[in-house]
């Protein structure tokens, strides 16, 4: 999975162009996450097609970075989240962003060394 990294301006439907653009596209949004910081809002999006969303984000000229996501199983239960937690840094990764995907039971985790989490994680 590729998380794409982007800014878009803080005002309304600057974010809506974003979605438009990719389900014009047929391109499925699996993940978002965002947030408002300074003046724009950092925005973090996981697609069904990276290589067709990448096209179109480029066409909209939002400048953005990708980085290698990890899907990763959870059950709906406390401390599931911690423990998950706990693994990654029991080997020193650091998790760079975590939020849910559109189907139940999965996150997205982008870490700073992807290869090393990936056999210490539930992968879906």
């Amino acid at each position: 999975m590729i998380e794409f990294r982007l800014r878009v301006r803080d005002r309304p439907g600057a974010l809506v162009k974003v979605a438009e653009a990719l389900a014009g596209e047929g391109i499925n949004l699996l993940a978002i996450a965002g947030l408002v910081a300074g003046r724009s809002g950092a925005n973090r999006i996981v697609t069904d097609d990276p290589a067709r969303a990448r096209s179109v984000l480029e066409c909209l000229r939002i400048r953005f970075e990708e980085k290698e996501a990890l899907v990763v199983r959870v059950a709906d239960v406390p401390g599931e989240l911690a423990s998950i937690l706990r693994e990654l840094e029991n080997h020193l990764i650091n998790v760079e962003s975590v939020y849910p995907t559109s189907a139940g039971g999965q996150l997205i985790l982008t870490v700073d060394n992807t290869e090393k989490a990936r056999p210490l994680l539930p992968l879906a």
